[in-house]
């Protein structure tokens, strides 16, 4: 009798010890509270093309949030936004990113995406999927808000940029082909002359190699009067960026293009 009573009571203590054990699983998760870390957005830090002045060189590394080249048959630029994501790698739960935009006179198209969290992925490009609206000349405004597995949130704080009207190019075509000594001629389109055009080239592996600002309005240069020098062999990608503002909080970049030279 005495045994049964003993088996008894050790039976309840291994069925309260397992209880407990689950208890202590799932605590963690359904008390969670704490919110995800606070999240510091980038803002547009300088232009493709920008002279570091402590070295003489271009700037090299990520610019912040800004304009990304589209395909010729798009009128206006897509937007890249950029946060600080360290903080989120020592939370260690956070499940996904929701990511919001408005500009100051719309505040209704707010939802742009939700991503699944990625430790290495700081980034997301907008391509305004599903937005009708005109895209220029709007100032657009920007946070994101991370979520761990518990459901809690927190909100960043906001970025603005805005696009400008995008160059058309006109010449040379994409793939053509010229000699390493002949002047090549370039030209752009675009209805708002004002702006300062910034002709870049760069290397195979997109490396900036060259850049020009040219006179505020110009939509046509040459490689002689800008200075620029090709090799035999090579291949080049070139585009025009526009630039309105000294603060570079808004401008617009071309589509990208290919010469060869032989």
């Amino acid at each position: 009798m005495k045994i049964d009573k003993l088996i008894v009571r050790i039976l309840i203590i291994l069925v309260a010890i397992a209880f407990c054990w689950g208890c202590a699983e799932d605590d963690p998760e359904d008390n969670d509270s704490t919110p995800p870390s606070k999240i510091i957005m980038t803002p547009h830090l300088w232009d493709v093309g920008d002279i570091n002045p402590n070295t003489g060189t271009f700037y090299v590394g990520d610019n912040g949030m800004a304009a990304v080249s589209t395909p010729n048959h798009l009128t206006y630029n897509w937007m890249k936004i950029k946060w600080d994501g360290e903080p989120l790698q020592f939370d260690g739960d956070i499940h996904h990113i929701d990511i919001f935009r408005y500009y100051l006179n719309d505040t209704t198209k707010l939802f742009v995406a939700q991503i699944q969290y990625d430790r290495d992925s700081t980034l997301f490009i907008d391509k305004f999927t599903n937005y009708n609206d005109p895209k220029i000349g709007k100032n657009w405004h920007y946070f994101i808000i991370p979520y761990d597995e518990s459901g809690n949130f927190t909100r960043s704080d906001t970025v603005s940029y805005s696009l400008i009207e995008k160059p058309a190019l006109s010449s040379p075509q994409t793939e053509a082909n010229f000699s390493s000594s002949e002047e090549i001629s370039f030209s752009w389109e675009i209805n708002t002359p004002d702006y300062t055009f910034r002709i870049l080239f760069f290397d195979e592996g997109h490396d900036v190699i060259f850049a020009d600002d040219l006179i505020p309005g110009e939509t046509t240069c040459t490689s002689t009067e800008i200075g620029m020098s090709f090799f035999p062999g090579y291949k080049y990608f070139w585009r025009i960026d526009a630039i309105h503002s000294p603060d570079g909080t808004n401008g617009s970049k071309s589509e990208e293009r290919i010469i060869n030279i032989f």
